[in-house]
């Protein structure tokens, strides 16, 4: 009844998650780290947080799985998730910068949702239509180059 009430905590913890995304990203950049040490950090350090709090304290029942379901989440979450596509993040971040990098990110929701039509047969409503189309549009232009927008504008302007 009251799970509204704390939502702003949420919120708060996902821009935090942002924020921290965003460094990564810059400090990667900065201090030129390889795309596989600087993800292989990241998993090493999420694990040896995480998994003690998860196994010690979480409510869960991961007795009651079996060793084939744990196999397949860690080498999904694992292997896949995490160091597959975060040494990738990585290594556009190499080779293209943090921020253009990060404008893809934002298209994530945009093919899931579009995965999620074609592959599960959900329905795509028009609010998430003009929010894939909107977030599209605005991941193209972050990632032109400046001359680019200049060249835009100009055509607009005749």
């Amino acid at each position: 009844a009251n799970a509204g009430a704390n939502e702003w905590i949420g919120d708060l913890l996902f821009l935090a998650a942002a924020l921290c995304w965003a460094i990564f990203g810059l400090l990667m950049r900065r201090w030129q780290v390889k795309p596989q040490f600087g993800i292989l950090g990241i998993a090493c350090f999420s694990a040896l947080a995480y998994l003690p709090v998860y196994v010690l304290w979480l409510p869960g029942n991961l007795a009651a799985a079996s060793w084939g379901a744990i196999a397949l989440q860690g080498g999904y979450q694992g292997v896949i998730a995490a160091l597959l596509a975060g040494g990738f993040y990585s290594y556009a971040v190499q080779k293209v910068g943090a921020s253009e990098a990060s404008m893809m990110l934002a298209l994530v929701p945009a093919f899931t949702a579009i995965g999620a039509f074609l592959i599960l047969d959900e329905a795509i409503g028009l609010t998430t239509i003009v929010g894939i189309v909107v977030v599209s549009v605005g991941a193209l232009l972050g990632a032109l180059p400046p001359n680019a927008l200049a060249r835009i504008r100009a055509l607009g302007a005749r």
